[in-house]
């Protein structure tokens, strides 16, 4: 029989977004993780000390699908609208993580990554000083605050912004996802 492949951090977090998109991050566990891979849980033991580490590692992983785009050709404002709706989209595909990431203590490093693409986005459209903090925090509470009410399957907060735009504006509401 040859020897069975050595399973990588790869592995388990690809199945640890599984189940956490099936059970919840309360049904995430890493005695149920090791056995989505077929691996005793001491296996998961050897990528991730503890399920908050591997919790930080999921999160690493959803902002670095944001961070992958190139956008230095883009303006400053369009750079931070992708960064923003990217970063939304990704955080409602993975509903369970939006709550860990506002949560979480220590950021993941591609956290201090975005926040330093957003930083440097808005000093090139000419804020400075406190006003980039200001903003910054603006854009920061909004993509997590609007992800984190939309997550947790509101339709009717949803639909209380889309009324709020039509009696403001006329046209019709664009859908971001």
């Amino acid at each position: 029989m040859p020897p069975k492949a050595r399973l990588s951090q790869e592995d388990f977090l690809r199945a640890a977004f599984h189940l956490a998109n099936e059970h919840g991050l309360e049904g995430l566990t890493l005695r149920l993780l090791g056995e989505q891979v077929g691996a005793d849980t001491t296996a998961v033991y050897r990528y991730f000390r503890s399920k908050d580490a591997l919790l930080v590692a999921m999160l690493d992983r959803l902002l670095a699908d944001v961070l992958l785009a190139d956008t230095s050709d883009l303006t400053p404002r369009a750079e931070l609208e992708y960064l923003g709706t990217s970063l939304r989209r990704v955080l409602l595909e993975n509903a369970p993580l939006a709550r860990a990431l506002a949560a979480i203590e220590v950021p993941p490093a591609n956290s201090l990554r975005l926040t330093d693409r957003i930083v440097r986005s808005l000093e090139r459209w000419g804020l400075e000083g406190e006003d980039v903090v200001v903003y910054y925090q603006v854009m920061e509470n909004f993509v997590l605050g609007s992800s984190l009410m939309d997550a947790e399957g509101s339709p009717y907060n949803h639909e209380v912004r889309r009324a709020r735009y039509l009696q403001i504006n006329g046209k019709p509401f664009r859908e971001v996802g």
